[in-house]
């Protein structure tokens, strides 16, 4: 992804796997259970959106991001909060030194003021199908067809 802080990470990830080796990080709650409980133990929400406005006036992003992203987890209507994020990912942005990462914290915060944007609900363009190979199509219908719901239709490919 054209860094080495990203590509570092996913070295290590291919070769070593997910777990880092600190038993305090083999189990942990997702975000949804974790992100209360941090804001619990630090004062609330406001008195974390204080240290995150603290840490983003002193230019210190990365740990904004982290503070405002457990807000997001624990009351994701805060406006002041999605207001400080948004900012804080565009700031995060402008420092990014590769275009994927930019791009990332740039939707995060066009979605935070925005709203979600969605995702594209078919490509079905015929120059970019015809790119496909037979295993890349089957792949895709592997994830666009519902099992489930499709086990009694009759399906025919040309």
């Amino acid at each position: 992804y054209g860094s080495v802080n990203h590509n570092v990470k996913a070295i290590y990830q291919r070769y070593m796997g997910w777990f880092d080796g600190n038993p305090g990080r083999l189990w942990p709650h997702p975000p949804e259970a974790l992100a209360p409980r941090y804001i619990e133990a630090m004062g609330g929400v406001d008195r974390v959106v204080e240290l995150a406005s603290k840490a983003s006036d002193e230019g210190d992003y990365r740990w904004a991001a982290t503070l405002l992203d457990h807000v997001m987890f624990t009351d994701a209507d805060h406006a002041a909060a999605r207001a400080l994020y948004a900012d804080t990912l565009e700031q995060l942005a402008y420092g990014a030194e590769n275009a994927t990462w930019r791009n990332f914290f740039l939707s995060g915060a066009r979605e935070l003021r925005d709203g979600k944007v969605g995702t594209v609900g078919q490509v079905t363009a015929p120059t970019m199908l015809a790119q496909l190979s037979p295993e890349q199509m089957f792949d895709v219908l592997a994830i666009s067809i519902n099992g489930p719901r499709a086990w009694d239709l009759d399906l025919a490919i040309d």
